[in-house]
């Protein structure tokens, strides 16, 4: 599991071809959840292959989660 250096859980997600990126094969974004809700972290990495996607996730996020019925369609799974 990631933490934040302040002791919050962090979780990944991975998109395919999301809204504001359309033309990025897939996108790593990054979210510190907190007592208010998810939080975007600045940094939004981009990946050719689902592969690569997943190497860019820190080690410690090992607990893979796929989207739900509600979730939107670019989401391809989290990781927390």
């Amino acid at each position: 599991m990631s933490v934040s250096p302040d002791g919050h859980l962090r979780i990944f997600t991975i998109y395919s071809h999301p809204l504001d990126l359309p033309d990025a094969e897939y996108v790593v974004r990054g979210f510190t959840i907190t007592a208010a809700g998810p939080l975007p972290e600045a940094e939004v990495l981009i990946a050719q292959t689902l592969d690569e996607a997943r190497g860019l996730i820190p080690w410690e996020a090992d607990t893979c989660i796929l989207p739900g019925p509600d979730d939107p369609p670019a989401i391809v799974e989290s990781w927390l």
